[in-house]
């Protein structure tokens, strides 16, 4: 059977969302349950290059889940999606057609 797929995340810690919280971000990483590595794939990376487009998506800080950019976000909005993503990927919801 095949491994299932990791949530992808990633942390922008380019300049503008590193000074509107984003090193925050990477803390809410910090103490999550070891059990929710299975599922995760998480990085701090460089910049996600959404600065000039905040007028179309929001603003700093930003992290993308699965390369969906989310703007504006705080590590309690943040620990929360990833908790009900989390539960998600553990409990997935299987669909059946009735006969």
């Amino acid at each position: 059977m095949a491994e299932p797929q990791k949530i992808k995340i990633r942390v922008c810690q380019g300049t503008a969302c590193f000074v509107m919280g984003a090193s925050e971000l990477m803390e809410a990483f910090e103490n999550m349950p070891k059990e929710w590595n299975d599922v995760l794939d998480v990085a701090a990376v460089p910049c996600l290059n959404f600065c000039n487009a905040r007028s179309e998506i929001g603003s700093m800080p930003y992290v993308t889940v699965n390369d969906v950019p989310y703007a504006g976000m705080t590590s309690v909005k943040l620990r929360a999606m990833i908790k009900q993503l989390v539960d998600e990927a553990k409990n997935p919801v299987v669909v059946r057609k009735a006969d």
